[in-house]
């Protein structure tokens, strides 16, 4: 199997568990309350920490596939999201709540697996001049996976049931176990490991060279950037708004009147378009542009983009709205997403890229899920109208906050220039 196929399928492995406003909408029609939905959203932690686990897969050899280290931790998680999956499909989440959050944390804790050990794929496979066209295979499956779980996922719930969209997500990811055995070992996987452990012999033990070269080494250099302040408001600020309102729009759609069917045609296939549109004009837009500023008013912009919630709830049922904000969204969305990933990789120390860069990530993901949570306790105490007008509000201030803070830093650097000179 050609190693762009493999990325590709990657790419869509990785996306196949980010289902959560499917979720929403599914824990919705078992009767949960908006609360609980929002505290589910902290079952994503694991995921949000799936740094811990490169360590692990780099040092820990597993007693199958000796000779092929990476593939078995590959096989490792693909059957833990199999069986996760599985699990979900079997289990009655409004009958057994618990089973079911235990369920959801397992497929969080592998999905994390899953993503370490793609990474190591992506940059032990190819050669470094291939990276881009490897890079382009795994986002190009990333983002069909994005459309099989969006909108795929709710389409198979609408015609056939809850159970059998999370068992087909299992029997996928399965047949892609069975493909990964036919798969070369990346071909660099052995020089890597031992690179990387020989880097720790000159530590007293692996265990504090792990510490050293994982954790300490990558935010020392972080916190010595002097650009630490400005990305840690962006990582809270930038779409604080979007992540408290996102997993309550599903249980908001279906009190107005929508169904699966249609939530699976605007929300997810139209506003995965409209995604993939605003991440080309994103990067139009970025060219010469403070990467700061950039991010700073794509959160205006998208704050404002989301106003269409609160006129839905306010007007009710409408496919025309429905379309339009669906699509704003996305739009806005997408182009301020491609604009914090920039912005991410650009503040990271070139010695310790990855690490740093999947630090900031997990960062950010844990941020999201915290607002998600606090998202479904704010709903359940509010209207819909109050509710996605405190997040027009909040999402308003935070961008000028974080326009503020922005301003206020290059402000200090260049008097900081002026009196140096």
């Amino acid at each position: 199997m050609p190693i762009f196929s493999v990325l590709f399928l990657i790419g869509f492995l990785n996306a196949l568990q980010h289902n959560s406003t499917n979720l929403a909408i599914y824990y919705s029609e078992c009767g949960f309350t908006k609360e609980l939905i929002g505290l589910f959203c902290l079952l994503s932690f694991p995921f949000s920490a799936k740094i811990l686990w490169a360590p692990i897969i780099d040092h820990v050899r597993l007693p199958f596939l000796t000779k092929s280290p990476r593939k078995a931790w590959f096989l490792v998680a693909l059957m833990g999201i199999a069986f996760s999956f599985f699990l979900m499909a079997t289990i009655d989440a409004a009958s057994y709540t618990g089973l079911f959050a235990l369920a959801l944390f397992m497929l969080s804790i592998f999905a994390g697996c899953l993503y370490m050990v793609g990474i190591a794929y992506e940059l032990e496979s190819i050669p470094t001049a291939s990276y881009s066209v490897g890079s382009s295979c795994l986002i190009t499956g990333y983002r069909t996976g994005l459309l099989f779980a969006g909108a795929g996922v709710l389409y198979i719930a609408y015609i056939a049931s809850w159970s059998s969209a999370f068992l087909i997500c299992a029997l996928l990811t399965v047949l892609s176990a069975i493909i990964m055995l036919m798969v070369q070992e990346p071909y660099r996987s052995y020089e890597t490991l031992e690179a990387r452990r020989n880097q720790l012999k000159s530590y007293p033990t692996v265990f504090q060279g792990i510490v050293q070269e994982t954790f300490i080494q990558p935010c020392r250099r972080f916190l010595e950037s002097g650009q630490w302040v400005q990305i840690l408001s962006v990582i809270v600020l930038f779409k604080m708004a979007d992540h408290m309102a996102k997993p309550m729009e599903g249980p908001f759609y279906l009190d107005l009147g929508f169904d699966k069917k249609d939530l699976a045609l605007a929300a997810k296939t139209f506003g995965f378009a409209s995604t993939i549109v605003g991440a080309f004009l994103a990067g139009k837009f970025l060219k010469g542009k403070n990467p700061y500023y950039a991010v700073a008013i794509l959160s205006m912009i998208h704050a404002l983009s989301e106003s269409g919630c609160l006129i839905h709830s306010l007007i009710g049922k409408s496919y025309t709205l429905l379309y339009v904000t669906s699509g704003l969204s996305n739009l806005t969305g997408g182009m301020l997403i491609t604009a914090f990933i920039s912005l991410l990789w650009k503040s990271c120390d070139t010695a310790y890229a990855p690490v740093q860069y999947a630090f900031l990530w997990s960062l950010s993901a844990f941020a999201t899920n915290l607002m998600a949570c606090s998202g479904g306790f704010l709903a359940e105490r509010l209207s819909w109208p109050g509710f996605f007008c405190t997040m027009l509000c909040i999402g308003v201030a935070s961008s000028l906050t974080l326009l503020y803070i922005v301003a206020k830093a290059r402000h200090n650097k260049i008097l900081y220039l002026k009196q140096a000179t």
